[in-house]
């Protein structure tokens, strides 16, 4: 009651200018971004995990929720993996509707914290450790490849549905998350490669650019040069799919 009595003024924040939506070199307009965690069997008494999840578009959040999953995991890879095919779910029909209405969206940026969860979702972790969630692994493997989301390792103190899933410490870890998911600070975690390509690919006018697979790496191909980056998160003249194949884009390739 302390907390509510104290935050009664407090409330969802959409930003507008551009000095906000393209600061720190990531440009944010009108482009959906989600973040998604899970714990490991934080109820006591079923054992079974709790999802957390969050979708913003310009700095603020449309769609947030935590619940619990239906099923107890046996790993910490499961929950999340779980967890991750849930936001899945939840972007599809949201990537349709924003298309209506003229907001064409690249591969959703998924802010993940779990290595192993970023791996299985590209096909490059280990199958034989997940094969009594293969389905779920399968799920996330053809959002990959279909070009819908593209999960992003980020530490756990940078992913703000972490607050979603389980009490966190200290209390100024709480309300730092908490202005970023309410939009009173609008600064989400950027890796050290994707701000380094965005960076690269920064201009006052627009570019035409191309991509392709080779030899199993995606290649961007510029007016100006070819590399071997491989970022999914920006819009190459609209095409449909990430790669050939979710095998073909490994985590190094993907800069996360």
């Amino acid at each position: 009651m302390r907390y509510l009595a104290g935050t009664i003024d407090m409330g969802v924040t959409y930003h507008g200018s551009e000095e906000v939506l393209k600061s720190g070199c990531y440009d944010m307009t009108n482009k959906l971004i989600g973040t998604v965690d899970s714990d490991l069997g934080g109820c006591v008494d079923s054992e079974k995990s709790t999802s957390g999840l969050i979708l913003m578009l310009n700095a603020g959040p449309i769609l947030w929720r935590s619940s619990r999953q239906s099923t107890a995991s046996t790993g910490t890879a499961e929950a999340e993996c779980k967890a991750a095919g849930f936001i899945g779910q939840q972007l599809v029909p949201m990537i349709d509707l924003l298309s209506e209405l003229g907001f064409e969206q690249p591969p959703v940026r998924v802010l993940e914290d779990n290595i192993a969860a970023v791996q299985l979702s590209m096909g490059t972790g280990k199958q034989g450790k997940s094969g009594h969630f293969r389905r779920m692994v399968a799920y996330l493997e053809g959002l990959t490849d279909r070009g819908i989301i593209w999960l992003d390792h980020t530490p756990s103190k940078e992913n703000p549905s972490d607050i979603m899933t389980k009490s966190v410490t200290p209390a100024d870890q709480f309300f730092r998350m908490r202005d970023v998911i309410m939009g009173c600070t609008p600064v989400l975690f950027v890796s050290a490669k994707v701000r380094e390509i965005c960076q690269s690919y920064q201009s006052t006018a627009p570019v035409s650019v191309s991509c392709y697979v080779k030899s199993g790496v995606l290649c961007i191909d510029s007016p100006d040069d070819i590399r071997s980056f491989s970022i999914p998160d920006l819009n190459f003249n609209g095409r449909k799919s990430l790669c050939e194949s979710p095998t073909s884009v490994s985590e190094m390739q993907m800069g996360v």
